[in-house]
């Protein structure tokens, strides 16, 4: 689980990064719109934990204030982005988002905020016991389908991708820059 969170936080930072760190405004537009394309095509392979990793990096507060950049990105792929934000989003308990989980075939990859906020929620919020002191069989009932339902899009059996050996090395070497460098970076590139 802690594996998953850092994961998803290093896309998130690589996002965020890889427009911070370009100083021309051409470049920084072709990186919000790469990157909103590769959030596009994660959602059509049922990513959705990288396509919401990737969309919470562009949503980061150090390119919030990139008014120029994001001005400049073409109408479709803003209206894109909204989109994907609003599908992924945490609003109504992530109702939009677990409507995609509901009607979507696996195989898919699930976003893990949606599994670690009901396990938290639960664990936090049903009693151990029930009132006779037996142990409370519906809180880990509830506990369990919430894991399987989890689980069920990426335990539909062996899937055919073919691993990239450049692609894998540059992901796993992503170096991640902190909030503060983030944001100092995004001052310099739009003051």
């Amino acid at each position: 689980l802690t594996h998953l969170v850092e994961h998803f936080n290093a896309l998130a930072n690589w996002a965020t990064s890889s427009i911070c760190t370009q100083m021309r405004l051409a470049r920084r537009v072709s990186a919000v719109t790469n990157l909103i394309t590769l959030c596009e095509k994660s959602m059509a392979r049922n990513n959705f934990f990288g396509c919401r990793a990737i969309v919470s990096g562009l949503r980061n507060s150090a390119l919030f204030r990139m008014k120029k950049t994001f001005t400049a990105v073409s109408e479709p792929a803003n209206a894109s982005l909204t989109s994907l934000d609003q599908e992924l989003s945490h609003r109504d308990n992530f109702k939009l988002y677990r409507n995609l989980v509901r009607e979507c075939a696996p195989p898919f990859i699930p976003y893990l905020g949606c599994v670690s906020r009901d396990l938290v929620f639960m664990r936090d919020g049903l009693p151990d016991q029930t009132e006779v002191g037996a142990l409370n069989l519906n809180k880990i009932t509830r506990m369990s389908e919430a894991m399987f339902d989890f689980l069920r899009g990426c335990s539909s059996g062996p899937l055919s991708i073919s691993g990239d050996d450049q692609v894998q090395l540059a992901i796993c070497s992503l170096s991640t820059m902190t909030e503060q460098e983030l944001h100092d970076m995004s001052r310099v590139a739009e003051p």
